[in-house]
């Protein structure tokens, strides 16, 4: 094979590769995740996160329903015309490898237009407050 050829041939398989790496990260969907490690060491956990309109992000919170009764109250969303709560569900665990083994809480969210937004939730049980999130969502 020509030299050239071969160099040519690298090249553009070179740049294929770094194209499909970049598409592949820019259609990765955004995720927010607060553990029950991140509730231990604070009772009020703030985290922000950068969306483009249209896209949808989830937001996955360790849970303790099962537990202890504290469960996380409905989402918060500070400016509707920016934000939309798509879904929202509790997860158990499959297996538990023992009794105090967590849930974890998950919300799909909907970009609406450009803007920012705040999130918030609060866990609790009969008005006793437990942790608190917030998140602030940056629409692009």
């Amino acid at each position: 094979m020509n030299p050239n050829r071969m160099a040519k041939a690298v090249l553009l398989v070179t740049a294929l590769f770094f194209l499909a790496a970049c598409s592949s990260s820019a259609t990765k969907k955004a995720a927010v995740t607060a553990t029950c490690d991140d509730f231990k060491k604070e009772t009020t956990v703030a985290k922000e996160v950068e969306v483009t309109v249209g896209s949808t992000f989830q937001v996955t919170l360790c849970s303790q329903v099962m537990i202890t009764g504290f469960k996380w109250g409905d989402s918060q969303i500070a400016d509707p015309a920016v934000l939309e709560q798509s879904s929202h569900v509790i997860q158990t665990p499959t297996i538990r490898k023992s009794w105090d083994t967590p849930s974890t809480e998950v919300w799909i969210f909907k970009a609406l237009q450009a803007g920012q937004t705040t999130v918030s939730f609060q866990s609790a049980r009969s008005g006793e407050k437990q942790w608190e999130f917030s998140l602030t969502v940056a629409v692009k």
